[in-house]
């Protein structure tokens, strides 16, 4: 069959994302346990279109992805502190009201999901944020899901923002280094979108 690899490749996201929503396992073990299923399809067939072991284990040394690794430990250490409750619970603790709780809450973190990666940023208050539910008795999820998107947004205006500007970025700097490339990206080179972008939506 005329590109069987693409067809195998879709079949075992579709086997992912299954079994992440049904949670038959950890997370971290599915997703190894997929790319192990394309690299023993690639070592068996030789394939060219799947990706050799050297390949698939190539993106963990990543720079980007590093960087987001080390950003969730200084997460846990502010969780395990209080950090985060020191630095937001004197702000947000003054709400009463949904209104005045996503008032409080959207545009700083869109500011804080810009210089910080918005994956730790959404880890880091999402205990303080199911404490501020409960406390003005509303649904968690009416304050979690802008929490989610306010960090998106605002993690597209900087290169640190989302994980995805990183390895743009660095894939950007590889195309130059291989003389493809002519201009590297700055902090703020995603900005011009990014910002009208986080203003608009927020």
């Amino acid at each position: 069959m005329e590109h069987w690899e693409a067809w195998l490749s879709l079949a075992v996201a579709l086997l992912l994302m299954v079994s992440l929503a049904m949670r038959i396992a950890p997370h971290d073990l599915l997703a190894l346990s997929c790319l192990g299923i394309l690299m023993v399809a690639q070592s068996v067939t030789g394939s060219t279109l799947l990706p050799t072991p050297e390949e698939a284990v190539s993106g963990f040394g990543n720079q980007g992805l590093i960087t987001i690794a080390l950003l969730f430990a200084v997460v846990s250490g502010l969780e395990f502190t209080g950090g985060t409750e020191f630095a937001t619970g004197w702000f947000l603790n003054r709400a009463s009201t949904l209104k005045g709780a996503l008032s409080r809450l959207l545009f700083p973190v869109a500011a804080l999901s810009a210089m910080m990666n918005n994956t730790p940023v959404v880890v880091a208050l999402v205990p303080t944020i199911s404490d501020l539910s409960r406390r003005i008795s509303c649904s968690s999820s009416r304050l979690l899901l802008p929490l989610s998107y306010a960090s998106i947004l605002g993690g597209m205006c900087t290169l640190i923002g989302t994980s995805t500007n990183l390895i743009v970025a660095d894939l950007n700097q590889q195309a130059i280094a291989d003389g493809i490339g002519t201009e590297s990206l700055h902090f703020f080179s995603p900005a011009a979108v990014g910002l009208p972008a986080t203003l608009l939506g927020l």
